[in-house]
């Protein structure tokens, strides 16, 4: 049976992981939540899917039994914070909340709930990655002493993410998050 999944935020990224969800075979996208009605209701009618403009109703909607948080990385803890606190187990695309003192609160909520927790970090799931990854855990390439990671980020990023980032932060926590998995 498929896990029905609440998309909450239907920008850019909650547009790619309401297809992806839409396409896997494990999951269905149940609810779209989104503050712009139009938006929102465009992404659920072309995903299947119920809107609602409340976080807290997606979160909460009885058909619900994940929840993937797309808002603005500075808009995170409102809707995280209703998914947890309907015990829903919740990925909140990466960063996890910009400033920090917001990541660390929403850490203390996932406490709070225990339910599971996942920041995006997709580049875990990309097969190139976990092939490295599994070659340094099985010992076939021998000890991680430095990581070094390139990234081209593109104008329209830049555009698209206006004031609220960097282009460095966006692509940079997943840099990171490669390194520190693969140490």
């Amino acid at each position: 049976m498929p896990i029905a999944v609440a998309v909450i935020g239907a920008g850019f990224m909650g547009q790619l992981w309401a297809r992806a969800l839409h396409e896997h075979m494990g999951a269905t996208v149940a609810v779209i939540g989104d503050v712009d009605a139009g938006r929102g209701k465009a992404l659920a009618d072309k995903v299947g899917a119920k809107f609602v403009q409340g976080a807290a109703e997606a979160a909460a909607a009885p058909d619900v039994d994940a929840v993937v948080v797309c808002t603005p990385e500075h808009l995170h803890l409102e809707p995280t914070a209703a998914a947890l606190a309907a015990g829903r187990p919740t990925c909140v695309e990466k960063p996890t909340a910009h400033p920090a003192e917001v990541a660390y609160e929403i850490a203390r909520l996932v406490d709070k709930a225990g339910v599971p927790f996942l920041a995006g970090h997709v580049l875990r799931m990309e097969p190139r990655y976990a092939a490295m990854k599994a070659a340094i855990d099985q010992g076939r390439i021998g000890k991680v002493l430095s990581v070094r990671n390139e990234r081209m980020g593109l104008q329209a990023d830049r555009a698209r993410l206006g004031a609220r980032t960097t282009v460095a932060l966006y692509y940079a926590v997943h840099e990171l998050d490669i390194a520190r998995w693969f140490a």
